[in-house]
């Protein structure tokens, strides 16, 4: 649902093996980003209080707006991948340090249902072995 693969890219087992495995890379990067996130606010929170979907959304939206504003040449040209995994870890704190948006909070039920046992019916309805038990 949050990726949107009501439409699949082709019809070929090759094709929709691919953009599973694209869906999971992606799914990966947003868990990192949402990691991230909760960890590097003021107040740090738990990762399970932002919300993939609304996270995923907005992430959606910038890119969107990133390549309607730097053509695709001239954005590879700006990327500058970080070249261990601490400047990875690095680059992503100073990043996403500060960011926060409000709809990134995940919902929470404060009033969950709470479910009871079903009172006994009637006994209108019954089993022919009960029947056959009364006789």
């Amino acid at each position: 649902m949050v990726f949107g693969l009501r439409k699949l890219i082709g019809s070929t087992p090759e094709a929709t093996a691919f953009q599973a495995a694209f869906c999971m890379v992606v799914y990966n990067a947003i868990m990192v980003v949402k990691s991230y996130v909760a960890a590097v606010q003021p107040k740090p929170m738990s990762v399970d209080d932002v919300s993939n979907t609304m996270l995923f959304t907005s992430i959606v939206k910038q890119l969107t707006a990133m390549t309607e504003l730097v053509p695709a040449a001239s954005l590879a040209e700006l990327v500058m991948p970080p070249q261990t995994a601490e400047a990875t870890c690095a680059y992503l704190r100073q990043r996403l340090a500060g960011l926060w948006e409000p709809g990134w909070k995940k919902a929470r039920n404060k009033n969950p249902r709470k479910y009871t046992a079903k009172p006994k019916g009637s006994g209108a309805h019954t089993s022919v072995y009960r029947v056959l038990q009364k006789t």
